[in-house]
């Protein structure tokens, strides 16, 4: 009677009808996928700064990891079929030389492109959670003085401070604080 969870949730006959091998072939296509995306990351990004500005951009979940991820593998990809596109268009026009150096600079400008939009959007955010960062402290020491105690201060400007702290809202609701 002292069980949290009933055997018949992760064990017995049921779980054990076919159910096992569905949640194996699932873990092992997600293994697989992060394996992928590690080696992926681990080759473009040898000093590991996009895990950091994803961090710092706020973009923690993997959607929004997978969205960049996408946009930066799809990058060169449209700035090619851009300058196929220009050439077919005005190939007779220009010197087979400016068609060189216009797609070696367009193509890095379409690789560097991502990385410097993800540069900026983490700027961005840093930035705004500098300017809030001084009326979070004023409004967590006015709960203090008020009488309330780390976790019901921090809960009351999770809940009450939609409006006024925006960028800090989403980390202190992590924390599950309100």
């Amino acid at each position: 009677m002292g069980e949290i969870m009933p055997s018949w949730c992760f064990g017995g006959p049921y779980f054990n009808r076919g159910y096992s091998r569905i949640i194996d072939q699932v873990d092992l296509v997600n293994i697989f996928q992060a394996n992928v995306v590690r080696r992926v990351e681990n080759f473009v990004d040898t000093k590991q700064e996009t895990p950091r500005l994803l961090a710092q951009a706020g973009w923690r979940s993997v959607d929004a990891r997978n969205n960049f991820y996408i946009a930066q593998a799809l990058t060169p990809v449209l700035a090619a079929i851009v300058l196929v596109v220009a050439y077919l268009l005005f190939g007779e026009r220009l010197r087979p030389v400016l068609w060189l150096l216009l797609g070696f600079a367009l193509m890095a400008v379409s690789i560097l492109l991502p990385r410097m939009m993800l540069r900026s959007a983490a700027a961005r955010r840093c930035d705004r959670i500098r300017s809030e960062v001084p009326l979070f402290v004023h409004l967590l020491v006015l709960l203090f003085d008020a009488g309330l105690s780390t976790r019901q201060a921090l809960g009351s400007l999770v809940k009450e401070g939609r409006g006024v702290l925006l960028s800090l809202r989403r980390p202190c609701a992590f924390l599950r604080l309100g």
